[in-house]
Parts: structure tokens; sequence; C-alpha cells
């Protein structure tokens, strides 16, 4: 499932900048098998790979390889973002490894939810992290593909 507006936003990346694109997840999903992004994404990588495997984001390790896989040797040899909607297995990790970042935060899909089995401390230090990670890593924020 996409949310609206992405295959048209990936498309316009895709045309307008000739960046190279490539997805990153700890699941399954690939964008390459998607009708509507296959023409657009240069690569997938999984943490469910063999040559990632047992290392998922946030590890460092497997945004290393999606750099290899995009034809950087290091980091450093190249000016990438990484656009993500979790603050710490896309954007602190990101960051970590020398990216630029762009958090989707679209509290409709991914706010805090009202059901919860964590205490009320446990729910006041992950709101006081989100907030210093938010502070500290965070280049850009957006709330919708369309930003």
């Amino acid at each position: 499932m996409l949310f609206p507006g992405t295959a048209k936003a990936i498309k316009e990346i895709k045309e307008d900048t000739g960046a190279t694109l490539g997805a990153i997840t700890n699941g399954r999903g690939n964008p390459k098998a998607m009708p509507s992004l296959t023409n657009f994404f240069d690569f997938c990588i999984s943490g469910e790979d063999q040559d990632v495997f047992p290392y998922q984001k946030p590890h460092p390790y497997i945004f290393q390889k999606a750099l290899e896989r995009a034809g950087a040797e290091k980091a450093s040899s190249l000016d990438w973002i990484h656009v993500g909607d979790c603050l710490i297995n896309d954007i602190q990790a990101a960051k970590d490894v020398g990216a630029k970042t762009i958090w989707f935060d679209d509290p409709q899909h991914y706010g805090d939810s009202a059901f919860t089995t964590k205490s009320q401390a446990e729910q006041s230090e992950r709101a006081q992290r989100k907030a210093a990670i938010k502070g500290l890593y965070v280049d850009l924020a957006i709330s919708s593909i369309s930003d």
C-alpha cells in the first residue's frame, strides 16, 4: 500500500534529478516489485537479504550496504538523503552514517496511539527521546508526500 501521491512524487524526483533511488527496508517490501514504482528505483535492500542479515535498521551496516549498491565507496564520498518515518530506525541511524535526513511525520498514520501498554514513565521517556532526536537529527520534516 502506498500513500496517496507517492508514485507521482518518486517519478518527479527521478525524472527531475536523475538521482539514484534506493529503498532500505527491514522487511520484504520491494518497490521494484510494484508496477507503479518499478521504473524509478535503482535498487532495494532489505535487512533480510543474505548479505545484510542480521543487520537491520538502525544498524549502520544496512545503510553502508545500500551506499555500496548505489555505487559509493563510503558515505562521505556522496551527498545523499534518507527519507524515513521512524525517528530512531531511519532518521537517527541515517544521520549517524552521513545522510541528510527528511522525516516523514504523518500523525494520521504514525501518531502515538491512545492504546498502549507503556507506563506513563515509558511514554514520557519516549516523548523526550523523540524530541531530542528531532532536534539533533532531522534536517527537514514533512507531513505529506506532496511536501
